[in-house]
């Protein structure tokens, strides 16, 4: 698949050429199942080092819940694929009514996958979409270990905050902004901006 030096880690060229041939396309209902173990598994493996294991389970449980299918379906989301396997998903939706502000959701990589540029293209794929539906400016509510990553991305963190679950229990999130540079990225997914 892909080459590795010899420590074992995936070298840059390595990544580039994995996020390049990913196959990205519309997440469907039907895929549902597989984006929850992938949204589940991933949190599990980046995130416990900066939350509590009880938080960690409570966001697991949240992931299986109604609540958060619900909550998926009222985003536009991309699932991106090696082979027949999907291996990440991100996704936007508006975050306001005036039609200004897209906030970028559900930015999940398999952790076998993470450092290859496959969180980074498909978080940049659902930014060129919602750029396409007239939207400028990007937020994203993002757990602390997500943080480096979007400000790798160009966002700013512009408070700190509470993600409530619906167990009542509050995840510790840092909500981020970027504005629109303008440039348009390349984009090559399957979708239809609807």
């Amino acid at each position: 698949m892909a080459s590795s030096n010899k420590t074992g880690t995936v070298t840059p060229r390595a990544a580039s050429a994995i996020a390049q041939s990913l196959n990205v396309r519309l997440l469907t209902l039907d895929e549902f199942a597989t984006m929850r173990y992938i949204h589940a598994g991933a949190f599990k493996a980046m995130a416990s080092a900066y939350y509590p294991d009880e938080e960690v389970a409570a966001f697991a449980s949240y992931v299986y819940s109604n609540a958060y299918a619900d909550l998926v379906r009222g985003e536009n989301m991309l699932a991106g694929y090696i082979g027949e396997e999907m291996v990440a998903t991100a996704g936007w939706a508006p975050a306001d009514d005036n039609g200004v502000s897209a906030r970028i959701r559900s930015v999940y990589v398999r952790p076998l996958f993470t450092g290859t540029g496959i969180g980074r293209r498909l978080a940049l794929e659902a930014e060129a979409w919602a750029r396409r539906s007239g939207f400028k400016s990007f937020g994203a509510r993002v757990p602390l270990n997500a943080v480096g990553f979007f400000e790798a991305l160009g966002y700013e963190v512009t408070s700190h905050g509470v993600h409530m679950l619906p167990d009542d229990r509050g995840l510790p999130v840092s909500f981020m902004r970027k504005t629109d540079q303008a440039a348009d990225h390349p984009v090559r997914t399957e979708e239809s901006a609807g």
